[in-house]
């Protein structure tokens, strides 16, 4: 999470091992008396810029199960939307789709594409899900159009106030 600009609070970091299935076990860390061991603790670190796009290539994984798909992708996604970060996955297999879309961690298919029109007529709002793309490609040059757009807008304000 680091590599993105993600600091993750104790707090999120024990909802996120309850909803694994595999809480109690010596790999969730979380002992008996709902503690982390101090190795475990997350660490403040002084604020960093944190990206506004996160895309993640899964063109490589054929298979996913439900609770990979809640605990894993729904709770990445959850935290993204609270930071103010939209998350794309790329190269989405069909079977991955289907265990993502049927598990509501993405949007459907055609409110995904309501969403996409409206986030490019500048209307910015979150929705807390994983947003699909078919290819890498498709997902950085739209991660790239809304940079661009958003960019512009800051520009196109600063010369409407400075007149």
């Amino acid at each position: 999470m680091d590599e993105i600009g993600l600091s993750v609070s104790e707090d999120e970091v024990k909802k996120m091992s309850m909803a694994s299935p595999h809480t109690s076990t010596h790999i969730s860390g979380l002992r008996r008396n709902n503690s982390f061991p101090k190795s475990r603790r997350v660490q403040v670190k002084p604020k960093v810029m944190m990206p506004r796009y996160v895309v993640i290539d899964i063109s490589e994984m054929h298979l996913l199960d439900a609770s990979a798909a809640t605990s894993c992708f729904g709770q990445l996604a959850k935290l993204c939307e609270k930071r103010g970060i939209f998350l794309f996955a790329a190269g989405v297999l069909p079977r991955v789709e289907c265990m993502l879309r049927s598990h509501e961690v993405s949007l459907k298919f055609e409110e995904e594409v309501e969403w996409k029109q409206s986030i490019l007529l500048n209307e910015d709002k979150q929705n807390g899900k994983l947003i699909l793309f078919e290819t890498l490609f498709e997902a950085l040059e739209f991660s790239e159009r809304l940079l661009i757009q958003s960019k512009s807008r800051h520009v196109h304000e600063n010369i409407m106030r400075s007149d």
